[in-house]
């Protein structure tokens, strides 16, 4: 179970972050199963996520997401969203 969000600003970075610890507290505690498979991923078309930010902090969300297993990926656009791919 793959959760993708698009976009790196600060409405997406928090969602990402608040989803995460949902996974890692409530849903490994709650539905062990769904757990170990669930993953975030966040998608963003620039080079760093919260670009209207200075580097210190793009540089600390990095860090805070990829500890917290959420897979940054940037410098991509998103053009389809498709069930099941």
């Amino acid at each position: 179970m793959t959760f993708v969000i698009v976009g790196g600003g600060p409405t997406s970075v928090e969602f990402a972050g608040e989803l995460s610890d949902f996974i890692k507290k409530d849903m490994k505690k709650w539905f062990p199963e769904l757990y170990l498979e669930s993953k975030v991923k966040i998608v963003e078309v620039g080079k760093e996520l919260l670009s209207t930010f200075g580097k210190d902090i793009q540089k600390y969300v990095r860090r805070h997401m990829l500890k917290n297993n959420v897979e940054v990926i940037t410098e991509l656009g998103v053009k389809e969203v498709r069930r099941n791919e």
